[in-house]
């Protein structure tokens, strides 16, 4: 091709064709023009894709990470479900109604604190999260990774030190634990007439409570979050991300 043009300018010259070279150089050089803005325009499509392809990937994963999520939170309100049916009998002196042996595991209790957000927090470090076309699933995903996830672990956080604190130093001072750590009922039948074991009871039924009605906030929330990102990935004839 170039040794054709290139023919073309030599044959325009030698028949010294001045005004006719001119114009051609300025065609051929609006044709070179266009074949690289052609090459750009390809190039940043085939970029744009790699780039879904990639926001896509991370969003399969995000979802497995709601589902995870939404399962860790189930749990935690089905075990606390018996720890608040536990405490409550203990607090109202129901002994007959729980096996008192295994008090120090109820009174004791507290949550893991959790990584959320691997794949999120992928999207936001590359830019991709700040590109996503669908504002308020970006939106939906800032509020949960930033807020709902960090007040968790808070919540998480608070307890564990509460237990730490307060729930720990009572058992070793005032608890004779078995190697099963199992103790005496009558132990804590007498330690329920003073106040810092019932205070203990109290708080931790509290606390049990209050993580209950966040993890099914939470649950809703994630299970809101995991439905917006498949209706978004669903979405195959549209681009992912603005370019």
């Amino acid at each position: 091709m170039l040794k054709f043009f290139r023919r073309i300018r030599q044959n325009l010259i030698a028949e010294n064709k001045t005004g006719k070279y001119l114009k051609y150089a300025i065609g051929e050089i609006i044709l070179v023009v266009i074949g690289i803005l052609i090459a750009l325009q390809i190039n940043n499509w085939n970029e744009n894709r790699k780039n879904d392809a990639q926001v896509g990937n991370q969003l399969t994963l995000l979802v497995k990470e709601l589902e995870g999520d939404i399962y860790f939170y189930q749990q935690i309100t089905s075990g606390d479900a018996k720890r608040i049916e536990f405490l409550h009998a203990l607090s109202e002196g129901n002994y007959e109604s729980i096996d008192l042996r295994k008090a120090l595991y109820f009174i004791s209790y507290n949550y893991d604190t959790r990584n959320f957000g691997t794949s999120y927090h992928v999207l936001k470090e590359n830019g991709a999260l700040n590109k996503l076309k669908d504002q308020n699933l970006r939106e939906k995903l800032i509020n949960y990774f930033e807020v709902t996830t960090v007040d968790y672990n808070d919540h998480s956080s608070w307890q564990r030190n509460f237990v730490h604190n307060n729930v720990e130093p009572f058992v070793i001072k005032h608890l004779q634990l078995n190697l099963d750590l199992e103790t005496s009922p009558s132990t804590i039948i007498e330690e329920m007439k003073g106040t810092e074991l019932p205070n203990i009871v109290n708080v931790q039924k509290w606390n049990h409570e209050s993580m209950v009605k966040l993890t099914n906030s939470y649950i809703k929330e994630a299970e809101t979050l995991k439905k917006m990102v498949l209706e978004a990935m669903n979405h195959s004839n549209e681009k992912l991300t603005n370019p």
